[in-house]
């Protein structure tokens, strides 16, 4: 059956998610009880292309995993003007890109958890369970403010190197920030007032090379050169902030009783340790049970920089 341009954006579980669902249903004759199945939930500036590698290697152990586009990201995007016509002159471009307002400003955490939750009732009621959800880095506040609307019917939440703000936080607490990360960094030399533009804005593209060094040493330290220069231009300039500044909503009743766990990225220059364990400290004081706990020696990307090992470990987890 074909499908239209404007039927696959339409669809919630965008991107190689949407795509695997289309593969494997076919050849997929397993109970709804054997149809193990994860929902994977990208960064700020991602999207469902930083799943690409992991996917198939969830298949072949069986799990069928589904990456999906927040509002805004990948597929999703919509992009300031100036971004997209970039006047040959840089001060004449910093000067618009700094104050165009952005179409994403007003992009909410509702709009996130709404993607989320309609991705889990499509997928169980296509047979798919039971049901993993995983958020990698901001990824894990929409993943918390949906789970806590849909915790009878999730099996269990992975967090992956993720914010995972419970009653009384949000994402951009002063207790998450670390002066030592590079996103603030990014930050710093963009220049931008994230608080007028509603939006966290940088240029992924930019012409100047240290700052691009910047933005692969926060995300992707330890990928490839050239697919940290691939992954760099995959970025969207815009993220919105608002998702970040809104309560998830998280209770002990219902968020707090699903099983959890969370993977530390130990070179992780964006989120980083420090701040990765105050978040598990916190969840940990709040919820009536233990976050448990796994390591990998990677940066903040281990999808690009270790597919397999983080792949291996999904598995052993959502197990």
């Amino acid at each position: 059956m074909r499908t239209t341009r404007r039927a696959f954006l339409g669809q919630p579980l965008a991107g190689l998610g949407g795509l695997f669902l289309s593969a494997c249903a076919h050849n997929n004759a397993r109970s709804s009880s054997s149809r193990r199945a994860i929902i994977l939930v990208h960064g700020s500036w991602h999207g469902a292309w930083c799943y690409s590698s992991i996917i198939p290697l969830l298949a072949a152990k069986g799990i069928s995993g589904f990456a999906l586009d927040l509002p805004g990201h990948g597929l999703l995007a919509r992009f300031p003007q100036v971004y997209l016509q970039r006047p040959s002159d840089p001060s004449q471009f910093r000067e618009a890109f700094s104050k165009e307002p952005s179409p994403l400003a007003d992009i909410t955490l509702a709009q996130y958890v709404d993607s989320i939750t309609t991705a889990i009732d499509q997928l169980l009621a296509a047979g798919y369970g039971p049901l993993t959800l995983l958020g990698h880095s901001m990824g894990g506040v929409p993943i918390t403010a949906a789970a806590e609307q849909r915790a009878s019917k999730l099996q269990k939440l992975i967090y992956l190197t993720a914010y995972m703000p419970v009653a009384g936080k949000i994402a951009l607490h002063e207790d998450y920030r670390d002066t030592s990360s590079l996103v603030a960094k990014i930050f710093e030399k963009s220049g931008n007032d994230s608080s007028k533009l509603k939006v966290s804005r940088f240029d992924p593209r930019s012409p100047d090379r240290d700052f691009v060094k910047l933005v692969k040493d926060a995300f992707y330290g330890d990928v490839r050169d050239d697919q940290a220069e691939a992954a760099v231009n995959l970025l969207t300039p815009d993220d919105p902030l608002l998702p970040l500044l809104e309560p998830t909503g998280a209770t002990r009743e219902r968020w707090g009783r699903i099983p959890r766990s969370y993977i530390r990225c130990l070179q992780d220059r964006a989120l980083t340790p420090k701040v990765q364990d105050r978040i598990i400290a916190d969840a940990d004081t709040f919820a009536s049970n233990a976050t448990e706990v796994r390591d990998l020696n990677t940066s903040h990307s281990p999808f690009l920089s270790k597919p397999q090992e983080l792949a291996d470990l999904i598995a052993t987890l959502a197990a």
